[in-house]
C-alpha cells in the first residue's frame, strides 16, 4: 500500500472516530513521535509533539469546537496527490449552527510519511481564514452549545452576584464608626475558603489594632486617603494601594484624609466577619449610632485574632506587603478585551499559593468573552465604571459596589458599557489568572497612550489550557 493509499485509510479513520469518539484506531497511522503542526496566524497556530499530545489535541479540540456545531463538512477542492514522501490536499471546512452565521475555512493538509506512518502532519490555513474565525470566534463562540465534556456538571459552582445594598451591613462602635458589610462568605456561599466585603470609614475614624492568629487580611483602598501602621511602620496609603497583613502581623488603620475612607477587605481564610458581626450593630437606615464596643470583649482574645503577643512569634509570622498602585505590573490586553490588567498580588510577589488580586480596566466597548474555569474561583468588584455580565442564562448590568462570584466551570464574561470604561477588582484562587493576563498582553507604564487594538498570541490556545480556562 503506497502512502496515498494510507493517508486516505488515515482520513476514513478520522471520520469514523469523529462520530464514534474511539480514537485508538487513528493512533496506529502516526509514528510515536510524530508532529501535529497547525500553520497560521493567531489564534490559530499551534504544534503538538508526540503521537499521544496529537490524540489529546483531537479529542480536546473536537469536543471544545467542532461537536458544538449542528453540522462540520469538509470537502477536497484539489485532489490528493502524493509528492515524495508527502501526501498533500487542499480542502474547506464548513461549519453550521442554526441561528449563526456559518464558519467558513480554507486550508491545506500535508503527511510526511517515515517507515510506513506519518512522522509529520500539517494544516496550512490561509490568513483570511484565521483572521475571520478570531472575528466569528469573538462574535458568535459563547453562542454554541456548552462543550460535551462541561454539560451537566455535577460539580460546577454557583454564580453570585452580590450587592452592597443587599448585602448584610453592621454599623461599627467607636473608634471605627461607619459601616462594614459582608459581601461574601461561608454562610451566603459555597465558598468557605474566604471572605470578602467593604469598610466606609468616616473621617476620623479607623480600624483599631489588632492581630490576627491565623489569616491574611488584605485591604484595598476604593477611595480615599488612610494610614496604616502595620507592625510599627507607618505607611501613608491611597486610592489603589493594596496592603497584606499577614497573620500574627499587628496593624491599624486611620482616616486621615478628608473624606470618607471606603476599603475592600479580603481575608482568607475566612473569619474576619464573625467579628464584624460581634462588634457591630446591623444596619438599618442611613443613621449612624454612637456606641462603644461590648464590654469585656476584646479583639486579641477572639477565635480568629488570638492573642496580641504572638505578634512577637516572628518564625511563624506570614509576609505582611504594601502595594502602590503605582508598582503594579500593568500589561494592554489583546482583542476583544481592550484595555489594560493590573498584578497586583500573586505568587510572585507574595508567599501564598492560595489566591491572586488584580484589577482589569475595560475600554468603553471592550469586553472579555464568556468562558470558564475548570479548578478556579473569581470574584470581581466593580471599582468604576459601568457594564454588565454574562452568565449562563442572564445579562446583569453592574455597576460600582457591585460584586459577581463565579465558582470553576460557571460560565461567565463581561463587558464595558459603549459609552463607558469599566474597571473591577478580581479575587481569584488558586492563581494562574496572572499568568494568563501577562501572557496575553504587553508591557504597559501608567499613562501612556494605548497601543493600536492588538490580537492574542499565537500560543493562545496553550496559554488557556495550561490556567484551566475551560472553552466556552
Amino acid at each position: 500500500m503506497g502512502n496515498l493509499e494510507k493517508f486516505e485509510a488515515y482520513s476514513e479513520a478520522f471520520e469514523v472516530a469523529y462520530e464514534s469518539g474511539e480514537w485508538s484506531p487513528v493512533e496506529l497511522f502516526f509514528n510515536e513521535d510524530a508532529v501535529y503542526e497547525i500553520v497560521a496566524d493567531a489564534p490559530m497556530a499551534a504544534k503538538y509533539v508526540g503521537r499521544d499530545a496529537i490524540m489529546a489535541e483531537f479529542v480536546r479540540v473536537l469536543d471544545e469546537f467542532d461537536y458544538r456545531f449542528d453540522t462540520r463538512s469538509p470537502v477536497i477542492v484539489d485532489p490528493t496527490k502524493e509528492v515524495g514522501d508527502a501526501v498533500t490536499n487542499t480542502f474547506v471546512l464548513t461549519y453550521t449552527c442554526q441561528g449563526l452565521p456559518d464558519l467558513v475555512m480554507h486550508g491545506s493538509e500535508t503527511a510526511v510519511y517515515e517507515n510506513g506512518k506519518i512522522s509529520r502532519l500539517e494544516n496550512t490555513f490561509t490568513p483570511e481564514t484565521a483572521a475571520n474565525m478570531f472575528k466569528w470566534m469573538g462574535r458568535n463562540l459563547s453562542k454554541l452549545p456548552r462543550p460535551r465534556s462541561q454539560q451537566n456538571r455535577a460539580d460546577e459552582g454557583p454564580t453570585l452576584v452580590l450587592d452592597e445594598a443587599e448585602s448584610e451591613s453592621y454599623w461599627m462602635p467607636k473608634p471605627s464608626q461607619g459601616y462594614a458589610t459582608i459581601l461574601l462568605c461561608a454562610e451566603n456561599s459555597a465558598c468557605n475558603a474566604y471572605s470578602v466585603g467593604t469598610h466606609v470609614i468616616p473621617v476620623g475614624g479607623g480600624l483599631p489594632e489588632r492581630c490576627f492568629a491565623r489569616g491574611d487580611f488584605v485591604v484595598y483602598i476604593d477611595e480615599g486617603q488612610a494610614t496604616i501602621t502595620l507592625d510599627g511602620t507607618v505607611e501613608a496609603l491611597t486610592k489603589g494601594d493594596t496592603v497584606v497583613a499577614a497573620r500574627q502581623a499587628t496593624h491599624s488603620i486611620s482616616n486621615t484624609g478628608n473624606e470618607e475612607l471606603r476599603i475592600l477587605w479580603f481575608c482568607i481564610p475566612g473569619g474576619y466577619e464573625k467579628l464584624i458581626r460581634k462588634f457591630g450593630k446591623k444596619k438599618t437606615g442611613e443613621q449612624q449610632p454612637t456606641f462603644d464596643a461590648k464590654p469585656g470583649f476584646d479583639t486579641t482574645t477572639d477565635y480568629y485574632a488570638g492573642i496580641k503577643e504572638i505578634g512577637s512569634l516572628v518564625p511563624t509570622k506570614g509576609q505582611s506587603l504594601v502595594i502602590r498602585e503605582a508598582d503594579r505590573k500593568s500589561y494592554w490586553q489583546s482583542l476583544p478585551a481592550h484595555g489594560y490588567a493590573d498584578m497586583i498580588i500573586s505568587p510572585h510577589n507574595y508567599t501564598s499559593n492560595s489566591f491572586a488580586i488584580g484589577s482589569q480596566m475595560l475600554l468603553p466597548g471592550a469586553a472579555i468573552p464568556p468562558h470558564a474555569h475548570t479548578r478556579n474561583e473569581e470574584l470581581l468588584f466593580v471599582t468604576q465604571g459601568s457594564g454588565y455580565a454574562i452568565t449562563e442564562t442572564e445579562k446583569i448590568p453592574l455597576k460600582r459596589g457591585q460584586a459577581l462570584f463565579v465558582g470553576r466551570y460557571a460560565k461567565h464574561g463581561f463587558c464595558a458599557d459603549a459609552d463607558n470604561s469599566l474597571e473591577v477588582v478580581w479575587i481569584f484562587s488558586p492563581p494562574e489568572l496572572e499568568t494568563v493576563l501577562a501572557a496575553m498582553g504587553k508591557p504597559r507604564i501608567p499613562g501612556e497612550d494605548a497601543p493600536e487594538p492588538f490580537i492574542p498570541p499565537a500560543n493562545i490556545m496553550k496559554i488557556l489550557d495550561n490556567a484551566g480556562f475551560a472553552s466556552m
